[in-house]
């Protein structure tokens, strides 16, 4: 059990150095931009879109180097498969917990990108690549708390649901600001 709260801190660092990096590269882009542009700006930076798509594979080698047993499962559906085994309670809750974790940071170090106007993720494909990831996060953030709503698993489902509610959020706004990307059918 030591393991999983070792691999929650872990993905707080994790987190806390991509979001450093990230800052660090805004901050340099937006130095003499006027502040009503900052925004337009950030979004439409290859510099800041670069900088947080490599920061941020750090995230995912975290997810992918898991422990065998604590090891997020590759489809939607594994986690609910494997309460037909003998795994432990314990050990499918860690497992939800350090899976919602992963996809609630990876979404909301990229919303931003989510919020950029359609025009902004034209000039900037990194910008683009990066809005449908969010989403993405967020898709597999909804089905998780979805799928798994009534296995027993969530004891806090106010939580699990406030995390289903932002990322409903993030899926409208990806809808309102990108209506003609290809994605946008996968957000509905």
């Amino acid at each position: 059990r030591v393991d999983c709260f070792m691999q929650l801190h872990r993905l707080s660092e994790l987190i806390r150095a991509t979001a450093t990096v990230f800052n660090g590269t805004v901050e340099q882009v937006v130095r003499g931009v006027d502040a009503s542009n900052h925004f337009s700006t950030i979004t439409s930076s290859e510099a800041t879109s670069i900088a947080l798509q490599t920061s941020i594979k750090s995230i995912h080698v975290w997810a992918s180097s898991l422990p065998p047993m604590l090891r997020l499962p590759l489809k939607q559906t594994d986690l609910i498969s494997d309460l037909n085994y003998d795994i432990p309670r314990w050990l499918l809750r860690q497992r939800g917990l350090l899976r919602m974790c992963y996809h609630m940071a990876c979404m909301v170090l990229l919303q931003l990108y989510t919020l950029g106007t359609n025009e902004a993720t034209r000039e900037n494909p990194t910008a683009a690549e990066l809005a449908v990831a969010s989403s993405k996060h967020a898709i597999a953030l909804t089905n998780i708390v979805h799928e798994n709503i009534g296995s027993g698993l969530y004891h806090v489902l106010a939580r699990a649901t406030g995390c289903q509610w932002l990322a409903l959020l993030q899926l409208i706004a990806y809808n309102i600001t990108h209506p003609a990307d290809p994605h946008s059918v996968a957000t509905k």
